[in-house]
C-alpha cells in the first residue's frame, strides 16, 4: 500500500493508522467515510462467526466472472452458483410444501 492515503487535501500516513483493533487502514478509512456521509453500513474484515452472525457465507461471481457471464460466456463459477441456487430453491420449496421449519444447506462440489 502506498505510504500515504489521500483524503482530500489531508494525506493520512498508514504508519499512524497501523493495523489495530479497529482493523486495517483501508477498513478504518472506509468506515470513517461511511460515518461522515451518515451511511450505517460498516466494513468488517472478520469472519461471520467472529462477528457473531449466524448464517452461511454467500458466494458471489466477482467482477471478472460477472463480466464474462454478461457477454454470454459460461463459467465454472457461474454454473456452480446456479446449481447451488437451484438446489437451495428446491429445498426451500420442499420445506414450504411440508410446512416444516427446515434448515437448508447446499454444497455443490466442483466436477
Amino acid at each position: 500500500m502506498h505510504p500515504c492515503i489521500s483524503r482530500g487535501e489531508h494525506p493520512v500516513s498508514t504508519a499512524t493508522l497501523g493495523s489495530n483493533s479497529e482493523g486495517t487502514p483501508w477498513e478504518t478509512l472506509t468506515n470513517e467515510h461511511l460515518r461522515e456521509h451518515q451511511i450505517e453500513a460498516r466494513i468488517d474484515r472478520r469472519s461471520l462467526e467472529a462477528q457473531g452472525i449466524e448464517r452461511e457465507p454467500q458466494s458471489h461471481l466477482g467482477p471478472s466472472v460477472s463480466s464474462m457471464e454478461r457477454r454470454g460466456m459460461l463459467t465454472d463459477v457461474g454454473q456452480r452458483l446456479e446449481a447451488e441456487r437451484a438446489a437451495l430453491t428446491a429445498c426451500l420449496e420442499a420445506a414450504a410444501k411440508t410446512k416444516k421449519d427446515q434448515h437448508c444447506t447446499v454444497v455443490v462440489l466442483a466436477p
